[in-house]
Formats: C-alpha cells, structure tokens, sequence
C-alpha cells in the first residue's frame, strides 16, 4: 500500500495534470484556436520570365546569368572586391543548386540561398555603369528566385520544410519583383 504522503504527492500530480490540460484552451471561446494564413495562388508581376523545374535540369548547367561585367585591371579596390564577392555569391548557388539536383538538400542552406540570391544579383547590376544594363540582372535573380520557390513549395507538400519557408521565399520573389519594376521604371524614365 501507499503511503499517506506518496498518496498525497501522488493526488497532487493527478490534480495539476488535470489544471494543466484545461489551461491551454483559448480564452475568449474560440474552440478553433488562431487562424493561419493558407498558401494562396502565386501571383507574379513577370509571368514572361519562366523558370524551370529542378525535375528538368538534366545537363546540371544552372540558370544562365548574364555576361559579368568587365572590370579594369586599374578599377579602385572597392570594385575589385565587389566583383570577386559576385563570383563567391555565384558559386554558392552553384553549389546549392547542385546539392539539389543531387536530390540531396536539407534546409540549412535555405536563408543563406535567399539572401545570396538577392545580394550576388544585386552586386552584379551595381557592376554596371548604365541602369538598363542593371536589368538583366535583376531579371536573372527574379528567374532564380521562382526556381527556388518551385523547389520549396514541393518540399513544403511533401513534408520535408515548414509552411513558413514558402511564405519566405514567395516573400523574396516578390521583393525582387517589385525591385525590377522600380528599376525598369527608372530605365523608362531615364530614357524620355
């Protein structure tokens, strides 16, 4: 037999778990908790820039970006650097990308692929002396971000990444989207 003190523990237990239970209800009566935002269709404001499926990337050849700009071998070493920064940011994705045609990726790479994403392209269009030439890249990083988003949106209904990675990459897609019309608008406007 128990103890009265093993009993009175044991009673105690019993009674905070049963408290414990009921607390984590809603408050104000709502039985179905908080509502979450579902993923809605993807609008694009570029549907002309098609990107393609991880599945159909036979030949392992990424993206085809733009020629980089020339850079002088007198340039100040601010540009120098910048420019070598690009081609770090390139083989990053380079390597990112073949991870994922290897089929092999996990999403410790995946901020780090946004943020280079953003940044490589934008490094590259600041290479640029002239606003129009900028476009091309702007529109490369537009085209890869749709490919990346692809890839998780697969990922995301097969179980393999959170909801909230979608919503992230949608988000810099659409960032860069909105990047490119601006640029485009300053092009058009430079050029009246």
């Amino acid at each position: 037999m128990f103890y009265s003190v093993t009993r009175t523990c044991l009673l105690l237990c019993v009674a905070a778990f049963t408290i414990s239970v009921g607390s984590g209800q809603p408050l104000d009566g709502n039985k179905e908790g908080p509502k979450l935002r579902t993923v809605r269709p993807t609008y694009t404001a570029f549907p002309d820039l098609k990107s393609r499926n991880w599945s159909e990337i036979k030949d392992g050849k990424a993206a085809p970006v733009p020629p980089a700009p020339a850079i002088a071998a007198d340039a100040p070493p601010l540009l120098k650097v910048r420019y070598e920064q690009f081609q770090e940011g390139l083989a990053f994705q380079d390597r990112v990308e073949e991870i994922i045609r290897l089929g092999v990726y996990d999403s410790r790479s995946f901020r780090e692929y946004l943020s280079m994403t953003t940044e490589t392209y934008r490094l590259a269009a600041g290479l640029e002396e002239k606003p129009a030439k900028r476009v091309p890249w702007y529109e490369t990083r537009v085209v890869r971000l749709k490919e990346f988003e692809k890839f998780i949106e697969m990922r995301v209904q097969n179980g393999f990444d959170p909801p909230q990675n979608l919503h992230a990459a949608r988000f810099s897609r659409l960032q860069a989207e909105a990047d490119l019309l601006q640029l485009k608008a300053e092009v058009e406007k430079a050029a009246k």
